[in-house]
């Protein structure tokens, strides 16, 4: 019921359906969606209209997180170009989105499995800086945002 009301025409609605879809679809669903391109075209557009409010960047990035473990949602956020937003908030530190930088590099760990997108990640020399930053700040103390961002080197 809740794909059908995927084709509604307001972003919003869709936005928030996405969201319930993401926490109650099983796995093999989610893999056989119809409109990956859909998804990550709508995400990209609330991500970029919500860059600077890290609570309602929070919300977003941990349900995109449930999609993005799915190869089709992969390649449609490569395809759509999602690297600059991604990137932007790994390397504007501000310590109330240590958060959401946690969650934003598991997301990229998961995309750089793709060839294309892994050189798109190693070409920005900023990101790549911040990245082996934090990779290799002792403040962190082994966090699950430190343990990600090892994962990108």
């Amino acid at each position: 019921m809740l794909l059908r009301m995927a084709d509604v025409q307001q972003d919003e609605t869709q936005l928030n359906l996405y969201r319930c879809l993401g926490k109650l679809m099983p796995k093999p669903d989610i893999k056989t969606m119809e409109t990956p391109s859909k998804l990550a075209s709508i995400y990209l557009k609330f991500l970029t209209n919500t860059i600077d409010d890290p609570k309602k960047m929070e919300r977003f990035y941990s349900v995109l997180q449930n999609f993005v473990q799915h190869d089709q949602v992969k390649v449609e956020l490569i395809k759509q170009n999602v690297f600059p937003i991604f990137m932007r908030c790994i390397t504007e530190t501000k310590s109330d989105l240590i958060k959401v930088q946690t969650i934003v590099l598991e997301i990229l760990l998961a995309l750089s499995f793709n060839n294309d997108a892994l050189t798109i990640l190693r070409k920005d020399t900023d990101f790549m800086t911040q990245i082996r930053n934090l990779a290799s700040n002792t403040n962190l103390d082994k966090s699950n945002l430190q343990r990600a961002a090892e994962g990108l080197l």
